[in-house]
């Protein structure tokens, strides 16, 4: 009888703890805004009333216990695993309610019009990878458009299987001018619908609209069964790649990811895999979602310019308890040492603009200024947002661009210490970060080598890695396609001008909207790899005296002229975020070195395809008179001269041009004949 009872308390205790399993949930505002840095899969949907076709998910995941593979997405805010489904239930409920959806995440789930824009990114590597479902613009019926500017995320994570909801509000008004018609669910719950997880105010939550900042959100982290108290998130490591011989002092950052305070922490590393050195943080004071910054108490040290090292680094013992949450602790560098035999330095500057911004036609100016004043040693790329001209690059998201214009010199943050601020910085720095940078160390030089065939539209290149000193990191091979002196009519190519009325400035006068603007260096594609470049061919350790090679083919599309075209390489640096992708490690990706090429590369000419004729401008460089000489053509030839920040400076009809006027520096010859117009760079020099 004894057994027989102690039987039933056994089953009893087990359903009880069954039953008492649940999602719990930890909410904050975070303060960083890297949640989808290299995505590697983006797709976009445009839904009516229905759910999504079945989405594919990029691993397995559990969820309530059960192992989910693919979801479908309702334009009302929320997923579910329940892909036998079709129609999107979009009144919301309090959670649990067996009426359904169920099987479900809700991210923001409300009646809301279906004029959000969804989409879906997949980033990191396997088994570290997120996953995650992205509604922006969501609004009501009748709602005024400044009215639709909350975002929310749902993020996946595979390796920790927990998820977290990410809420943006971007209005720009009071939020009782928009949040009366909110009445939201954020949680989800099982397959069944009896057992649910929702936060407080649900189902008439309201966004808590964190001071309309965009680089603060209010995340939601679910978590299966006992919420996280002590866990700490290593999400920076501050140290150079490349160290002379001597001691280097390791930092970094860890950020806390448990609902209790951080108040101590261990930080350890280890060289090769060697002995483990240990330095114990303490006096900390940071609640959950926020930094701390800690430094090592045990140098690096470099003996010779022949130690290499794969650097481990992780967070331990986190308020002196075991931390909870293992997945997210550990990030991985590469260090060598160095003979500082530094190849030549040429700079990469990526600008980010668009027509409709009125400040970024003094970006384009200030740009043209940089290359008159460095000439080759610097590279300009103009990366378009939102005009003609712009297509998915995924540098504006793996940078977390949201100003413009911008730019990055090399990508590189520009910041000194663990305190990190984003790459992209505004106009008035780049002058002096240029110059900073052309005095840095690169261990490695870039050179391309290529074919055209005008035929196919093929281009053949080969991109070389050349070393003059050893290397450490994640070095990858980048080629890029820029097209130069883009023209066009309509919104999408007229550049808007805030300097109009602003005396002095070189587009004073030019009108509110700039009809017929030069659109200078403007990214079209990459040929292979994305904007990080192609993996795999540069090995993480590089001695002095090593060659690297990969060959690109690219069919040029028939929209781009072939006479405009530069191809421009670098070889980038990459590193992967911690294990848990939490956050994207900032501050650890930028340029070695860059190249650039035309596409039409002949002394002083510019060549046409299909046979026809060629156009020779010489001498160039002048500092006088220029001939236009445009063989076996006998016709009207039409000369425009334009300054580098795309002015007209004169039209003219003879095949001599005078420069004697002009100040030293690159002019722009537009020559026009039968149905051709070639673009040549011409140099007065005094």
């Amino acid at each position: 009888m004894k057994t027989y009872l102690l039987i039933l308390y056994l089953l009893a205790t087990c359903l009880q703890y069954l039953q008492a399993q649940n999602y719990t949930v930890s909410t904050y505002i975070g303060d960083d805004g890297d949640y989808w840095s290299g995505a590697y899969i983006y797709k976009f949907f445009s839904l009516g009333t229905n759910l999504s076709d079945e989405q594919d998910l990029p691993f397995n995941f559990d969820f309530y216990g059960q192992s989910v593979s693919s979801y479908r997405i309702a334009h009302s805010g929320y997923i579910t695993f329940n892909t036998a489904s079709a129609a999107s239930i979009n009144s919301n409920t309090a959670l649990p309610n067996t009426s359904g959806p169920n099987n479900a995440i809700y991210a923001l789930w409300d009646d809301f019009t279906t004029a959000s824009t969804i989409s879906t990114k997949t980033y990191g590597t396997a088994p570290n990878r997120v996953h995650q479902i992205t509604w922006a613009g969501l609004n009501y019926p009748g709602a005024a458009p400044w009215q639709d500017d909350i975002t929310v995320s749902l993020n996946l994570y595979e390796n920790c299987g927990d998820f977290e909801i990410v809420v943006i509000d971007n209005n720009i008004l009071p939020s009782s001018s928009f949040y009366p018609m909110l009445n939201t669910t954020i949680g989800c719950e099982n397959a069944t619908g009896t057992l649910g997880t929702q936060i407080a105010g649900s189902p008439n939550y309201i966004p808590s609209d964190p001071s309309w900042d965009k680089t603060l959100y209010e995340v939601h982290r679910f978590r299966w069964n006992a919420p996280i108290v002590h866990d700490a998130s290593l999400i920076g490591i501050d140290i150079d790649n490349h160290l002379s011989i001597g001691n280097h002092t390791l930092k970094g950052s860890v950020r806390n990811e448990g609902d209790a305070s951080l108040t101590s922490y261990d930080i350890n590393y280890s060289l090769n895999n060697g002995p483990t050195q240990t330095a114990s943080i303490s006096g900390v004071n940071a609640s959950n979602s926020q930094k701390s910054f800690w430094t090592h108490t045990v140098p690096i040290h470099i003996s010779s310019p022949n130690d290499q090292y794969e650097l481990r680094v992780w967070v331990s013992n986190v308020n002196g308890m075991p931390d909870e949450m293992s997945c997210n602790n550990v990030l991985t560098e590469y260090i060598t040492g160095i003979n500082n035999n530094s190849s030549p330095k040429k700079i990469l500057l990526e600008e980010f603009t668009g027509t409709w911004c009125g400040y970024c036609i003094d970006g384009a100016v200030i740009m043209e200024n940089l290359v008159a004043q460095h000439g080759s040693n610097l590279i300009p790329v103009a990366i378009h947002d939102g005009d003609s001209m712009e297509f998915n690059d995924g540098l504006r998201t793996a940078f977390s661009v949201a100003a413009y214009p911008s730019g990055m010199i090399d990508r590189k943050n520009s910041t000194s210490g663990t305190t990190y601020t984003q790459e992209p910085s505004g106009r008035g720095s780049w002058s002096s970060l240029v110059s900073n940078q052309l005095n840095s160390f690169t261990p490695v030089d870039v050179d391309i080598q290529h074919s055209w065939n005008p035929n196919t539209r093929v281009i053949d290149a080969t991109v070389s890695a050349n070393y003059s000193d050893n290397s450490a990191g994640d070095a990858r091979i980048v080629l890029m396609v820029v097209e130069d002196s883009l023209t066009g009519q309509g919104s999408g190519w007229n550049q808007a001008n805030y300097y109009n009325t602003t005396t002095g400035h070189p587009y004073y006068g030019a009108g509110s909207s700039v009809v017929g603007f030069t659109h200078r260096h403007v990214l079209r594609d990459y040929v292979e790899g994305g904007c990080f470049g192609v993996d795999g061919v540069i090995p993480h350790h590089v001695s002095a005296g090593s060659n690297y090679q990969h060959q690109f083919q690219y069919t040029l599309p028939p929209n781009i002229n072939p006479n405009k075209v530069t191809l421009v390489a670098a070889i980038a640096k990459y590193m992967d975020t911690n294990d848990a992708m939490y956050i994207g490690v900032r501050g650890q990706r930028y340029i070695y070195n860059a190249e650039q090429t035309h596409l039409m590369t002949m002394t002083n000419t510019v060549a046409i395809e299909d046979n026809a004729a060629n156009v020779l401008v010489y001498p160039n460089p002048t500092n006088a008179q220029v001939k236009i000489d445009v063989n076996n053509y006998n016709g009207s030839i039409i000369t425009k001269v334009f300054n580098l920040a795309g002015q007209l400076l004169e039209t003219n009809s003879s095949t001599t041009i005078d420069l004697s006027n002009y100040a030293a520096g690159l002019y722009l010859f537009q020559v026009h004949y039968e149905d051709r117009v070639m673009h040549i760079r011409v140099e007065k020099v005094d």
